[in-house]
């Protein structure tokens, strides 16, 4: 089901009861989610300020954290995982 969140497990046992605890923290999930949401606003709000030096390096540094932000969303929207995975 989440493969993602299982792959380090062995045995099918060990699978569903990780499984369970996953699903069971839902609410955990959500509230991440919405910091992770929180936090891609206040990136998106951010301004790249050319004039600096070193703007490019910000705007680099700026898409990276966008990046992993929304690839962490992407793994604990549960919702999402079980549809790609059934």
């Amino acid at each position: 089901m989440y493969t993602k969140w299982t792959s380090h497990l062995k045995t099918e046992d060990e699978k569903k009861r990780f499984e369970n605890s996953v699903v069971g923290s839902r609410l955990v999930l959500e509230r991440l989610r919405d910091l992770v949401d929180e936090g891609l606003k206040i990136l998106e709000d951010r301004e790249t300020r050319f004039e600096r030096p070193n703007w490019a390096y910000e705007e680099a540094s700026i898409i990276g954290e966008r990046k992993a932000l929304k690839d962490m969303r992407k793994l604990i929207n549960l919702d999402e995982q079980v549809i790609k995975n059934e």
